[in-house]
């Protein structure tokens, strides 16, 4: 497969990666607005869904840093068998594939607290929110960060 016919171009993966980045944090932002105006009344007396929700962050912000890891040792046996040409490729692909699961497991964990506070009204829901959006913030994605990634692969490859 050439890299004129792949649908994903390594030229532009910086800015499909932040395209896609940027609409998981903009579902979180939207939903938030909307679990705001949403909940109405007195949450319960002890907050258990909240306090999984707030768990459910931390061990989602743990896997922020597990996953790539695991996503790109999977896909190291790919770019192996992948010709010279096709490298790119599958560099493209899969710093695109690391991207989207960090981000829609950060995005799940801010979903969860955003309906625990629908369901509870614990305010700090949004405080782990507003946490979880400063991690996606920092994990967003550029062209010159998969530029120095794909560098970095191609080394440890050879």
């Amino acid at each position: 497969m050439s890299q004129g016919n792949s649908p994903i171009k390594p030229e532009s993966v910086g800015r499909i990666s932040q395209i896609i980045a940027g609409a998981l944090m903009m579902g979180v932002v939207v939903f938030a607005c909307v679990a705001f105006f949403i909940a109405k009344g007195d949450g319960p007396p002890f907050p258990v869904i909240s306090l999984m929700a707030i768990g459910f962050a931390a061990v989602a912000t743990v896997m922020r840093f597990v996953m790539p890891a695991i996503i790109v040792n999977g896909g190291k046996a790919q770019l192996k068998q992948a010709a010279a040409d096709e490298e790119p490729m599958v560099l493209a692909g899969l710093y695109q594939t690391k991207i989207i699961v960090v981000m829609a497991v950060l995005e799940g964990a801010a979903f969860f607290n955003l309906v625990a506070y629908m369901m509870e009204q614990q305010f700090w829901s949004y405080g782990a929110v507003a946490f979880l959006l400063g991690v996606m913030a920092i994990s967003f994605p550029s062209q010159g960060q998969f530029e120095s990634w794909a560098e970095e692969m191609k080394r440890d490859l050879n």
